[in-house]
């Protein structure tokens, strides 16, 4: 039993020197805004005309649009609305009723393999097109 002491000991050792590598994230409080960064922009809708919201999870809309000067960009996202600026006033649409683009990046950090009948290694990341990682 004397060895148990021991591991714990370096393992605790092991992990808080390890704290400092870790990344920091901020904690959002639920419910919290999403900030702007990627939140990407409304492409489609799927229903016409499109409610739009005074606030997020209002029952009634505050007025609907024919969703023709598409792509907004998405502003804030909150409780499964995304905030919108429709003809110099901001709105929210319900994330259920639009269809929403992101950009997406391929990091090659990924899992490199050696198979296939080419024998060359290949990274990838899940998502990431077979152009962007080689």
């Amino acid at each position: 039993m004397r060895r148990l002491p021991s591991l714990r000991a370096r393992l605790a050792a092991t992990l808080l020197a390890l704290l400092p590598v870790l990344p920091v994230l901020p904690a959002l409080p639920a419910g919290a805004a999403t900030p702007p960064s990627d939140l990407g922009q409304v492409a489609g809708a799927v229903v016409k005309p499109l409610p739009l919201y005074a606030h997020p999870g209002d029952a009634a809309a505050a007025q609907s649009v024919a969703p023709d000067n598409l792509p907004w960009p998405v502003l804030e996202s909150k409780d499964d609305f995304y905030r919108v600026r429709v003809a110099g006033h901001d709105y929210w649409v319900d994330s259920m009723t639009v269809r929403v683009t992101r950009g997406a990046k391929a990091s090659c950090a990924g899992t490199v393999m050696q198979g296939g009948s080419n024998h060359s290694p290949t990274g990838s990341t899940p998502g990431a097109g077979e152009a962007n990682c080689r």
